[in-house]
């Protein structure tokens, strides 16, 4: 025989057939049992209910209403619930009012549910002083409407400030606030009257046929700044302003309604009902209801009970806040919440405590607070871990986020507002390492209060910091729009531009904000972002069709005179300037930046330093090294991006003209101010990368390598010629470190990543030719047996791998020369490449016409000294010593004119210690052959070489004098001699070369 549970379902069955989801056939048993696992009901239930009508009421009731769920969802008529599954929401209500104490209110909950029930409209007043449990009462009716599923019910809490409660109410029936919108104090007080009587008929009429439960607080009440308010305009208090407004005129309607009310007195004297009167609880039940919502031993509990007065809703709110402290999710946080006290401490709580962090200093949350922690309630303190710190913590990590789903946003705004002066205060008086944080902090919370003009006045100062404020974009789309949000626009765009990072959604969103403007500057300013974004991704043509706009034509000309017109003018030329520069023009290029920068004069020192900063790269690729220094150096760090690109250029420029010290110094530079600037991983790649370079070329190879391993880690994921740039670059660092397999596998990767389609065609290639140039730089190391550091003397005998590295470099020249003189680095890659074919060819007259091919390429006094120095070792190979000397002290004389060019006076007497060590070795090998002191010689060498600087080359240089000393005319008088100078070396059984390289 079938069951009415079978029954049920199988009428539903035919409805059911061919749908499926992730728990498989709906409908079926197997289905059935996940739904109710889902609800924490017993799956294993759905069986013995299906066809024994066996199980509880509670998981007969759940079942029932997946099925009738199902009857719904296929527009189907639901059924009778079978026999146990009726009775379930009754036996709940009857939980409820178990669960309530005192007579009073346990009389009052039935009678109102009764009436529910019975189909009336019952009307109902309790009144009972603070703490009996008005709001509690509430909340049990709440919950049980909702089991029963009777009616729509709603809450009107009123206390202090009521015009949100009363907009929330009006909200979630579905009514329009507009004239509570307009309520304010400037108002008649006929006219206040009117509209707060509007309010009350929109609220009568959303409520008819509903059920409303109204509780009056004692706190002095207003409705959006104004005195209640009756007829007459009359101020009368909150009690009377409802029973006229609301309970009384809702007695000859369908709608239910009960009235909490705090004192006898506020009942109507028209009132005819009864009034129920709620009393405090005894001990007994104020202790039992405590300990049934939170574990308390009995004398803890009666601590409790005796620091409340027996109020029931303080207790209510000590074990909600247990309950919170302890990481618990309560059944209903407007328990908590209902506390003004509490309210006021969790919105300084959520607010002072930002996303991602787990503490807010305290003098932020006091300031927020009004008032020191010390004086909060204990109960409030168990919130928090020790408030005695600076910091403050809240005890669980799930209690913020559970508790701003309940927040009022104005609240919190408000909060988020208090939060923000305290940081404003606190940078007054803050040190250093203090600043920057308290002023990020200060900006996060100003966004977050919604307080956009301040939040664009800074910003607008200093766009660069933007990132401090990493939703503010999102937050700005949904609050503002007009000028403030194109004022935003621009500094969002702004920065994501500056970081290179065109592709950035709210860039993108941001730019498309500008381009719908109605300010011909500011759609112009949209389009120049674009070119930007064009030349970025070297898509060159794009950028000059973006540039023949109209909207930049027209700023281009003059005609547009506003402060972004003025902005943008110089922009675009600066644009123009790139553009230029990336396709060879180096003439053109200067004429646009020095253009950009008389028109950058009349914006702002922002971008007045990025157009001298881009004049300088152009001053720097066309050789013009003092002006672009002077524009270098004179940006300074008040904008990190632009400072951190500043430093690199001089950095990189340095080392081109032989002045590694400061260069390293500016490097380092560029390298932390990228990394506190948050800038792109592709930038801060290559300025690593760059300093790595720099530590090698003063010796310090151990520390280069650290260095060049972090811009290899900052490098992956990047764009694949920045990838090819760092692998690249990191070669020679393992060729100093005589590993030369790993050098040669790094070349050989960047030739090959190089080698693949980039959009970036022509800095590919020059890259590829950087990189094949150190394939052969590999060979010719791993050929000669040295490792790549000054000296590195060519060789008296060829040798495979130098065979392989002389044609590898002769490729590159032949396919590299044609661009010679196109920009400055093709110059200084020809001439590393005519340097190292000399060094790589035995044959000394060959290697003389190489370096002298070299001299005549040189153009400052760096690269000029290189060469005297390769010139003076090839002629120490063609044994002509004097020849040498004369090279020797002409490259010193050189190395210095390049010191003396640095602008650091306190660097002056400090030349590249990689040439000099190079210099110090060729010279005593040539005075080996033409003075007889040779005990001299080699006293020099050791004095020389006791410089602090130059000891990252000294084993380099002690092996080449070794290898002198084993070929020297009088080889035992050598020997003899080298011990005398090195007396440490007696008894030393190796090689000379071996032993004085081992002497470090």
């Amino acid at each position: 025989m079938q069951t009415t549970w079978l029954k049920i379902l199988e009428h539903l069955r035919p409805s059911l057939r061919g749908q499926r989801d992730e728990h498989g056939h709906v409908g079926s048993l197997r289905w059935l049992e996940k739904q109710m696992e889902a609800k924490n009901a017993n799956p294993h239930a759905v069986r013995n209910i299906i066809y024994r009508e066996i199980g509880t009421a509670e998981d007969k009731s759940t079942l029932f209403q997946i099925i009738a769920n199902l009857y719904e969802q296929n527009n189907m008529e639901l059924p009778e619930p079978p026999e146990g599954a009726r009775d379930v929401a009754s036996s709940r209500v009857m939980k409820q009012a178990s669960q309530l104490l005192g007579r009073q209110k346990k009389r009052a909950y039935r009678q109102f549910i009764a009436g529910i029930r019975a189909g009336r409209a019952p009307r109902m007043v309790v009144v009972g002083r603070n703490g009996v449990g008005k709001t509690i009462l509430i909340d049990h009716l709440e919950r049980s409407l909702r089991e029963l599923g009777v009616q729509e019910s709603y809450r009107l809490m009123l206390d202090g400030e009521i015009a949100p409660s009363l907009t929330s109410i009006l909200e979630l029936s579905g009514a329009n606030a507009e004239s509570l919108a307009r309520l304010h104090s400037g108002l008649p007080f006929a006219v206040q009257a009117s509209l707060q009587h509007e309010v009350a008929r929109l609220i009568r009429e959303r409520m008819e046929g509903k059920i409303l439960l109204v509780r009056i607080g004692n706190a002095p009440n207003t409705i959006a700044g104004t005195q209640p308010r009756n007829a007459l305009g009359e101020s009368i208090s909150l009690s009377r302003w409802v029973w006229e407004n609301l309970f009384l005129p809702l007695q000859t309607t369908s709608t239910s309604v009960l009235l909490a009310l705090s004192d006898p007195r506020e009942v109507h004297p028209h009132y005819k009902g009864e009034v129920i009167t709620l009393k405090p609880p005894t001990l007994e039940e104020a202790r039992r209801f405590l300990t049934t919502r939170m574990p308390a031993t009995p004398s803890e509990a009666d601590r409790l009970i005796r620091q409340s007065g027996r109020n029931l809703e303080q207790l209510a709110l000590i074990a909600g806040l247990s309950a919170l402290g302890s990481g618990a999710r309560v059944h209903d946080v407007r328990t908590v919440l209902s506390d003004p006290e509490v309210r006021a401490l969790l919105n300084v709580l959520a607010a002072a405590i930002l996303p991602g962090e787990s503490s807010a200093p305290r003098f932020v949350v006091e300031h927020a607070l009004g008032r020191p922690l010390g004086t909060l309630p204990e109960v409030y303190r168990n919130l928090m871990d020790d408030t005695s710190s600076k910091t403050v913590r809240v005890v669980s990590r799930d209690l913020l986020p559970e508790v701003k789903k309940h927040l009022r946003p104005d609240e919190l705004a408000r909060a988020h507002r208090l939060a923000s002066e305290a940081y404003a205060r606190a940078l007054e008086n803050a040190r250093e390492g203090e600043k920057a944080v308290f002023e990020e902090r200060m900006l996060a919370h100003l966004a977050r209060s919604g307080a956009w003009a301040e939040v664009i006045q800074w910003v607008s100062k200093h766009g660069e910091r933007y990132g401090v404020l990493a939703d503010a974009w999102a937050r700005a789309r949904r609050q503002v729009h007009g000028a403030v949000l194109e004022s935003l626009a621009r500094v969002v765009a702004g920065y994501y531009a500056a970081l290179g990072q065109y592709a950035h959604p709210d860039a993108r969103d941001a730019i498309s904000v500008m381009l719908e403007s109605n300010d011909t500057g500011a759609r112009a300013w949209g389009r120049v972002k674009l070119a930007e974004s064009a030349i970025d991704r070297a898509a060159y043509e794009a950028a000059q069709n973006l540039l023949n706009n109209q909207d930049i034509q027209d700023v281009l000309s003059g005609k547009e005179t506003s402060e972004i017109a003025r902005v943008t003018r110089a922009e675009a030329v600066l644009v123009q300037a790139a553009l230029a520069r990336w396709q060879g023009d180096l003439e053109a290029a200067t004429r646009f930046v020095n253009l950009a920068v008389e028109y950058a004069s009349e914006a702002d020192s922002t971008l007045s330093n990025r157009t001298k900063l881009w004049r300088g790269l152009i001053m720097k690729d066309s050789g013009h090294w003092t002006e672009a220094l002077n524009d270098l150096s004179a940006i300074l760090d008040r904008d990190p991006l632009l400072y951190a690109r500043a430093r690199y250029q001089e950095g990189d420029l340095r080392l081109r003209l032989g002045q590694p010290f400061p260069a390293v110094t500016a490097l380092k530079e560029a390298h932390d101010a990228l990394e506190s600037a948050g800038a792109a991983l592709e930038e801060r790649a290559r300025v690593t990368a760059r300093y790595a370079t720099g530590l090698r070329r003063l010796g310090r190879i151990s520390e280069a390598k650290v260095v060049m391993d972090e811009a290899e880690r900052l490098s992956q994921g990047t764009d694949p010629v920045i990838q090819a740039r760092v692998i690249s670059e990191k070669a020679p660092i393992m060729l100093a470190m005589e590993n030369f397999r790993e050098g040669l596998r790094l070349a050989q990767a960047a030739t090959q990543a190089l080698r693949i389609g980039t959009e970036r065609r022509q800095e590919a290639q020059y890259r590829e030719w950087r990189a094949s140039y150190r394939i052969g730089l590999a060979y010719l190391a791993r050929g000669l047996g040295n490792p790549y550091l000054p000296p590195f003397p060519g060789p008296t005998f060829d040798h495979p791998d130098i065979q392989v590295a002389r044609g590898i470099l002769h490729r590159v020249l032949e396919e590299a020369t044609p661009y010679t003189h196109t920009a400055d680095r093709y110059t200084i890659l020809i001439t590393d490449i005519l340097l190292n074919l000399a060094a790589a060819e035995p044959d000394a007259h060959k290697a003389l016409v190489h370096a002298k091919r070299a001299l005549d390429l040189t153009n400052h006094s760096y690269a000029e000294a290189q060469v005297r120095a390769t010139l003076a070792d090839v002629y120490l190979r063609m044994h002509e010593p004097d020849k040498a000397l004369a090279e020797v002290n002409r490259a010193h004389a050189l190395l210095r004119r390049a010191a003396l060019g640095m602008q650091d006076p306190s660097n002056q007497t400090r030349p590249d210690p990689g040439v000099t060590s190079a210099l110090i070795s060729l010279e005593a090998r040539a005075l080996m052959q033409t003075e007889p002191d040779l005990k001299a010689t080699l006293q020099w060498v050791k004095t020389a070489m006791q410089d602090p600087d130059l000891a990252g080359f000294k084993a380099s240089v002690m092996r080449e004098i070794g290898k002198a000393l084993e070929e020297h005319a009088d080889a035992t008088q050598a020997q003899k001699t080298m011990l005398e100078v090195f007396p440490q070396l007696k008894g030393c059984e190796l090689s000379a070369r071996d032993a004085l390289s081992m002497l470090v």
